[in-house]
């Protein structure tokens, strides 16, 4: 009897053992991949659009917004609120990729800053963005912030281009 008594709590005694190993295998996995997804975005620019011309984001997120122009002369993205669209200056009173802090990666594209003269229109920005050669492409990677809900506006504001239908919408959850 206590032959067979052996062998039924070491048939017991294996199946536990195995619950409490996963259990514990199950505490060491990483959380699940949709809790570390990276929302990727593509706008294509080419004369005189964005494809999509609506972005939709979420507070919290973090996102690969990747800009290519697809066109044959040189394009600008900028994104914000209250547009300035001078022969003196051009960009946003409320600048959102300032607001987004991007990290910024790619080829034949060149960072807009505040007070800097465009290299394709020579006009001064008053707000961060980035402008793009024939063919550049460049991926910004942000968080958005909580306090970045709202709907924005997306343009080229290069000489000509936002009049010509080159703008867009972000509009942030």
């Amino acid at each position: 009897m206590n032959a067979r008594k052996d062998v039924i709590c070491s048939r017991i005694r294996i199946p536990v053992f195995l619950a409490g190993a996963l259990t514990v295998v199950g505490l060491c996995v990483p959380p699940s991949a949709s809790a570390a997804a990276v929302h990727k975005v593509s706008v294509v620019m080419k004369e005189f659009s964005f494809t999509p011309a609506k972005i939709e984001l979420k507070a919290g997120e973090t996102v690969e917004l990747t800009l290519r122009n697809a066109g044959e002369v040189a394009h600008d993205w900028m994104a914000g609120e209250g547009l300035v669209n001078t022969s003196d200056e051009k960009g946003f009173r409320k600048d959102l990729v300032a607001l987004l802090k991007p990290e910024e990666r790619g080829r034949k594209f060149t960072p807009e800053r505040v007070g800097v003269p465009s290299k394709a229109d020579g006009i001064t920005r008053v707000s961060t963005g980035a402008e793009l050669e024939p063919g550049g492409e460049v991926t910004l990677r942000f968080t958005v912030p909580a306090d970045a809900k709202g709907t924005w506006i997306m343009a080229c504001v290069l000489t000509g281009h936002y009049e010509s239908g080159m703008k867009g919408s972000i509009v942030i959850r």
